[in-house]
Order: structure tokens, then C-alpha cells, then sequence
């Protein structure tokens, strides 16, 4: 099989993801811009005889889904996914290369990643490899949360499940290069408003316990009994950390002795698989009725309470003995010549889009340990050799899992 590998990876040119990673990375798409950066990929695959259409989720914002057809498929076919949208510019380093890196706004998260797979498809076509199984592409808009809300991967992921997109396994193109990630813990935003009718009016002429900011209190105290919770449960086997809730913002007030019309807080809450993101929800809502019903009743007329949860990604694991791992093992150490483990992770990524849907998913991408920070960084920069070794190893496992018959 090595020689059917070096007949593809002949194809996978080191500077040709340089040059399509950085003419990516020259194309803003901040969440809600990615039209312009999804039509040029999309042009690129075309242009190398890939099959490759616009899929368009709302106006303007068009995932890329492109594909190898298989003369065979069965139920192996399998999808290579990124996404293009990325963080705002804010201060990043202008695109460029340097000592054997790409740097600029996506470099690492994640259009280095979707340029290495795009050669991926490029060269099985150039190199005539004649698959059994489909093999699929896509990149996604609408990822980069709070301004994103999933609407590229849950398009895909509604039209893998009806079939529209028969895919049998997602390969998640970003995270780590020594670790494929088969679990994660779940990640939701909550947003608590206590508001007052009294507020706006002199410190001196309203009671304290008609203050929000009383309340708030008595909120972060249940917040913080809901995270004692978190950690009396069983720690994961893989995942690192602990399940938690945390508090980011707190806010409310305009003057000293003025009673503030709205305090508000805002965090997070992290937590393990076999939890879901309703048991969350559930939890906060009681802490919000515990505090609600230790008020007295003058005062329950004048304070209200308003909860908001948002999921960002869900909870995942793949259970058990799985084949994708096994092969994505396999294609790895025929790049690498090392074994790689599995890992999960408390940091989300779109494996809890697809995997709690029932489609089994992993994640292997280019990023090393120490560089992982620099993901939305102003120093936002890839690897260029990891891309390669990327592409190659997706590659083989594309020769391995989907099949050629043309051997």
C-alpha cells in the first residue's frame, strides 16, 4: 500500500498549500463575511477538476461542498470537514510567510487546514485514483461563536442525516497533530438579568432587598454551590479538567447611591458527556427559583429575573472500539512513522455538532502542543510542514478507508 501512498503524495505540493493557505488567509471572512473566501475555494477546487458547488445556508453565506465520487460506495464514505469563517482581524499580523510559516487572521484556525485538504482531493484526481467509496470536502460557515451559531455544520449535519449527503464518518481537520480527539466536554453561555422596578431612584428611599444588586449576589452563591456540584461528579478518563460553571461578567449599577434598574451576569458552563445541555439548562433554571423563592413577598413584586442558555457545542464521545480511529491511526503512522493516542478535550470544536447526531466523528489537524494559543491570537501563524504532513496522512487514509479499484 506504501506505494499506492508515494503515487498520491507526489501530488501534495509543499508550496501549493502555502500559496492557497495564504491566499485564503488574504481574504477577510470574519462570522457572517465568508461569501467571498467560499467562492475563491470553491473556484480552486473546480479549477482542479474537483466536483465543488456553493451551498448556500442564509444569504451571502455559503458552505463549500465538494467531492470525489466512489464507483462503489457502500458505507464508507466519509467527509473532510473545516471551517472558513474565523475571528475578527482585530490586531492580527498581516498575511505573510515567514520562516516556514503562514501568518495572518485563519492562518491556524483554520485555513491552513482546509488548504491542505483541498490538495488532498487535488492530487487523488491528478494522480487518477479511482476510489470505491465518495470522499467529501466541506467547509462551513457561521463557526466562530458568539456571532456564529453552527448554521454551516448544522446544515450539513441535517442533510448527512437525511441522506442528501450520504456520509458515514466526519473527519474534523483541526486540533492537534499528536492526539486524534474522540471526546469533548459540552459548552454553553448563560446570560442571568436581575432586574428592578425600582431602579433609577435615590439609595436612601428604596430598601436593599429591592436592590438587583442583593440578588445578584445571592445568584453568584448558588452559581458557586452549582460548581461544588460539578466537581463531586466522576472525573472523565480522557478529558482533562474538571466539568464547571464560571461567572466572566458581572455587571449593573450607574451611580453609588443610585438602585440600578438591571444587574447582569454572564459565564459559562462546562460539562461531561452523558450530561446533556437540557440537564444543564435544567440546573440553572433551579438556581434561579432557589434564589426567586428565598425572596420575601413585598419584594418579589419589584425584582425580576431573566435566564438566557445558549449551547455552543454539545457534549461527545465515541464509545468503544471504533474502525474511523483505527484507520486514522493507521494513515498517521504511514506519514509519520509514530503512534498517535487518543485524547479528550474541555476545548470544543465541531465534533459535538456532528457525534451526538450519531455520525461517528473525530478530529486529527496540524497543530502543535506548544502553538495551540496562538489560535485568535495577534500572532495567529501555521505550521507549514504540519499542513503537509496533514495532507499526506489524510490521504492515506483516504486510499485506506474509502478504497481504490483501480490497484
Amino acid at each position: 500500500m506504501y506505494e499506492q501512498y508515494e503515487r498520491v503524495w507526489k501530488y501534495i505540493s509543499t508550496e501549493e498549500i502555502t500559496k492557497l493557505t495564504l491566499d485564503l488567509v488574504k481574504i477577510p471572512s470574519p462570522t457572517g463575511n465568508e461569501l467571498e473566501a467560499s467562492m475563491f475555494y470553491a473556484d480552486y477546487l473546480r479549477a482542479k477538476g474537483i466536483d465543488a458547488r456553493l451551498d448556500y445556508v442564509l444569504p451571502n453565506r455559503p458552505n463549500v461542498v465538494a467531492k470525489l465520487s466512489g464507483e462503489a460506495p457502500s458505507e464508507r464514505s466519509i467527509m473532510l470537514y473545516g471551517h472558513i469563517d474565523t475571528v475578527p482581524a482585530f490586531d492580527c499580523t498581516p498575511p505573510r510567510v515567514e520562516g516556514g510559516k503562514v501568518y495572518g487572521r485563519g492562518a491556524m484556525d483554520m485555513k491552513g487546514s482546509l488548504a491542505a485538504v483541498a490538495v488532498v482531493l487535488k492530487a487523488l484526481k491528478a494522480a487518477n485514483v479511482r476510489l470505491r467509496e465518495d470522499l467529501w470536502l466541506a467547509a462551513a460557515v457561521g463557526h466562530e461563536a458568539p456571532a456564529g451559531k453552527s448554521e454551516g455544520a448544522k446544515s450539513l449535519r441535517d442533510k448527512i442525516l437525511r441522506r442528501e449527503i450520504p456520509v458515514d464518518a466526519v473527519f474534523v481537520t483541526e486540533g492537534l497533530i499528536d492526539h486524534i480527539k474522540v471526546a469533548q466536554g459540552g459548552l454553553a453561555i448563560y446570560k442571568i438579568g436581575v432586574s428592578s422596578e425600582e431602579g433609577g431612584r435615590h439609595s436612601g428611599l428604596i430598601p436593599l432587598r429591592a436592590n438587583p444588586v442583593l440578588w445578584m449576589g445571592e445568584l453568584i452563591h448558588e452559581i458557586g454551590l452549582f460548581d461544588d456540584r460539578l466537581a463531586s461528579e466522576p472525573r472523565h478518563p480522557i478529558i482533562v479538567g474538571r466539568p464547571c460553571v464560571n461567572v466572566g461578567i458581572a455587571s449593573g449599577g450607574d451611580f453609588y447611591n443610585r438602585i440600578p434598574s438591571l444587574c447582569a451576569l454572564e459565564g459559562t458552563v462546562r460539562w461531561n458527556p452523558g450530561k446533556t445541555f437540557n440537564d444543564v439548562e435544567r440546573e440553572l433554571q433551579s438556581l434561579v427559583k432557589n434564589v426567586e423563592e428565598r425572596m420575601e413577598e413585598p419584594f418579589r413584586k419589584a425584582i425580576h429575573f431573566n435566564l438566557d442558555v445558549n449551547l455552543i457545542r454539545d457534549a461527545y464521545e465515541l464509545v468503544g472500539k471504533n474502525e474511523v480511529v483505527d484507520w486514522l491511526k493507521k494513515a498517521v503512522k504511514a506519514t509519520t512513522g509514530k503512534d498517535i493516542d487518543v485524547i479528550g478535550t474541555r476545548y470544543v470544536s465541531d465534533v459535538g455538532l456532528f457525534g451526538p447526531a450519531g455520525i461517528p466523528t473525530v478530529s486529527w489537524g496540524p497543530i502543535n502542543d506548544e502553538d495551540f494559543d496562538l489560535a485568535h491570537s495577534n500572532n495567529e501563524c501555521m505550521r507549514i510542514d504540519n499542513l503537509v504532513v496533514l495532507a499526506k496522512g489524510y490521504a492515506a487514509l483516504a486510499l485506506d478507508l474509502c478504497g481504490v479499484t483501480d490497484s
